[in-house]
């Protein structure tokens, strides 16, 4: 089999392509020149973030709006541009097997195989998630995202009707362009790290490097070498509880539940029939716009009930706060931090704040175990 691939000046031959299937091919072309800029920018910003560049890179806990918009089109166009791309390649097959140009056909059938897997591996990552058991898919993605762009030119090589090289010059402008203009945008929506007041607040105490911060230096609070297991800085809000924050500090309720607490009659006509909510999966429901299985399995397990919508549990940690009342030494020390707790009726509270670390994170991480609960409202 002999391909014919050149790139020198030559006679320009008429197009074949009836308008129709002109106006689609070059509707393709601009939805790709599109593609491989939103796929450039994307890598571009994977190379920042291995390269540390923090000035460009998304940050762990905040992504800039172009980023996400980006990533948001890359399936969308994509999938336009197959559809379009599949259509043309149906009707154009039709014109050109007639004319037996084998080079012509191999090429382009080989050209759609390709854009198929990267279809059918881009769809199985957006469902079953690009995990490392999965990275089998999002490497034959990459291969084939790469090859992509080189079998389209190639098969444009070897066809009866080749493209000039203004064209191409055009093309590879365009992509270049867009690319530029994305990189620019994207300084202006990178805003870094995003903190809410309370965070801002946190930070400029110090907060973020104390007792209760998650990058907190255990070795400061300690008065000799040896760090026992487990321990947790007396001095923590959130001891006995080993529990921390990223700002140090405590949270808005709002930043926990992220607002979902339901409907109020929802709420009353559970409390008023079985004394706690049963129906309105509180705090769920953002997550459940993304994560919908694992949601479906916490709604039916035992992490459901898990605070004082628990019978059970609420008895148990009600006997804690109300009887526990006999201090030790570290909650001594716990009382010289924080004075408001050294009455012996509060001393039972601090120390439910060991079962609330993973019973009660939407009270505890809000600093409402230091007081008597409510367990009619939403986090509770």
């Amino acid at each position: 089999m002999k391909f014919n691939v050149s790139l020198r000046p030559q006679r320009r031959l008429l197009s074949l392509l009836p308008a129709k299937l002109k106006g689609l091919l070059i509707a393709a072309l601009v939805l790709a020149a599109f593609m491989l800029a939103n796929t450039l920018y994307l890598l571009l910003n994977r190379l920042a973030d291995a390269l540390g560049w923090r000035f460009f890179a998304a940050s762990d806990i905040s992504l800039p709006q172009l980023f996400q918009a980006m990533v948001l089109t890359h399936t969308g166009v994509g999938l336009l541009l197959v559809s379009l791309m599949l259509i043309f390649a149906v009707m154009h097959l039709f014109k050109v097997w007639r004319r037996h140009h084998q080079s012509s056909v191999v090429s382009g059938i080989s050209f759609v195989i390709t854009g198929l897997v990267l279809v059918v591996t881009g769809m199985f990552i957006l469902t079953a998630a690009a995990s490392r058991n999965n990275k089998w898919a999002w490497w034959a993605h990459v291969i084939c995202a790469a090859l992509i762009p080189l079998g389209y030119f190639f098969h444009r090589a070897v066809s009866f009707v080749q493209p000039q090289r203004a064209s191409l010059k055009r093309f590879l402008i365009a992509v270049a362009s867009l690319v530029l203009i994305l990189a620019i945008a994207h300084s202006f929506t990178h805003r870094g790290i995003v903190r809410t007041q309370e965070a801002q607040t946190a930070l400029e105490k110090g907060l973020h490097q104390g007792p209760g911060a998650k990058n907190r230096d255990l070795e400061k609070f300690v008065t000799s070498k040896f760090i026992p297991m487990g321990f947790v800085p007396p001095g923590s809000p959130f001891f006995p509880s080993a529990a921390t924050t990223s700002s140090g500090g405590y949270l808005p309720s709002r930043i926990i539940t992220r607002g979902d607490l339901g409907a109020p009659e929802k709420l009353k006509d559970d409390l008023d029939k079985l004394g706690f909510v049963k129906e309105t999966p509180i705090g769920a429901e953002t997550c459940n716009r993304c994560h919908q299985d694992i949601v479906a399995q916490w709604a039916t397990s035992a992490h459901r009930f898990s605070s004082f919508n628990n019978p059970f549990y609420e008895a148990t940690v009600n006997d804690m706060r109300k009887n526990a009342t006999t201090p030790n030494i570290w909650v001594e020390q716990h009382v010289k931090y924080y004075p408001e707790t050294a009455a012996p009726e509060r001393l039972g509270m601090v120390k439910s704040k060991w079962c609330s670390g993973c019973h009660d994170p939407a009270l505890m991480l809000a600093g409402k175990m230091d007081a008597e609960i409510d367990r009619n409202t939403p986090e509770a």
